[in-house]
């Protein structure tokens, strides 16, 4: 796409976040969701797979399962803006796809933070949306990346109170994307459509540049490596930072296709077992 670059700054700088609609063509989003949700209900399988976090799930290793997003997070349009708004020192610090179903409710928050401790930096974030998004907008309080914040998370009723004319909900397209400065507040607006998944692509870029998320890369990605790619990838960087979300199988979700799931794995193991035990049991009745 032919990209006003100044436009989308001047936007970050001065309301905190710049759209752009239908920034990834349909063939682009549907390579993207394939690489992102084909191992989505594998467990205990030698495999790239997810997370889920009840209302949620989450597919860290974009770097390791697709090329189109690697070719995003580190093309010339992405340093750029970096270069042009985090200065010289920066690097990717986290990277998912994740979908959002109903009933999930997001606090307003602010994304300058490690846990639950506010961090004093400059970031910036990209979020596109892999689907037509008309409920379960992003939605960002403008100008907020200006504001003094003395915590990370911000209640619905303070918001309500003083920041309600200053929201902006980003109903957009599939394919479009939104950028925004990591210390303005913002949310997933709710939703409780159950027919309904909110599907979209994010990834973080911090003015710091020894803390990150642990990242996964394909080398069969790595054809053009430079000094620009080295940076925002953090090559020879330390990642100790906690991956998110954090989660286990207490926070899998309960519905039909998992429940399918799990009546076919027992179905398999009882029989197995019974296959395993019962012929020898037979042999020892004989024997008797």
């Amino acid at each position: 796409m032919d990209l006003n670059i100044k436009k989308i700054l001047d936007d970050v700088r001065n309301k905190g976040y710049s759209t752009v609609e239908s920034f990834f063509d349909k063939d682009t989003v549907k390579i993207i969701l394939n690489d992102t949700t084909k191992n989505k209900f594998k467990i205990n399988e030698n495999a790239s797979t997810g997370v889920f976090y009840e209302t949620q799930y989450y597919f860290m290793h974009l770097l390791a399962e697709s090329q189109k997003c690697y070719d995003f997070i580190t093309s010339k349009f992405v340093i750029n803006l970096c270069d042009q708004y985090l200065g010289n020192k920066y690097r990717l610090h986290a990277s998912r796809y994740y979908e959002t179903m109903s009933g999930h409710n997001m606090k307003w928050h602010v994304d300058n933070k490690r846990g639950i401790k506010l961090i004093d930096m400059k970031g910036l974030i990209f979020i596109v949306y892999l689907c037509d998004v008309d409920e379960g907008e992003f939605q960002y309080i403008e100008g907020s990346h200006k504001f003094n914040n003395d915590t990370p998370d911000i209640k619905s009723e303070f918001i309500n109170n003083k920041y309600k004319h200053l929201i902006r909900s980003l109903k957009m397209p599939s394919g479009s994307i939104v950028i925004y400065d990591a210390r303005g507040i913002h949310r997933a607006n709710p939703f409780d459509n159950k027919n309904y998944v909110r599907k979209s692509l994010y990834f973080q870029v911090d003015a710091i540049e020894n803390s990150a998320e642990k990242i996964l890369v394909n080398t069969k990605f790595l054809r053009n490596i430079n000094p620009d790619i080295e940076k925002i990838l953090g090559f020879g960087k330390e990642n100790e930072d906690s991956s998110y979300p954090k989660t286990n199988l207490n926070r899998y979700p309960i519905n039909f296709k998992v429940l399918m799931f799990i009546l076919k794995w027992f179905i398999y193991r009882i029989s197995r077992f019974i296959l395993r035990t019962e012929p020898r049991n037979i042999i020892k009745i004989f024997k008797k």
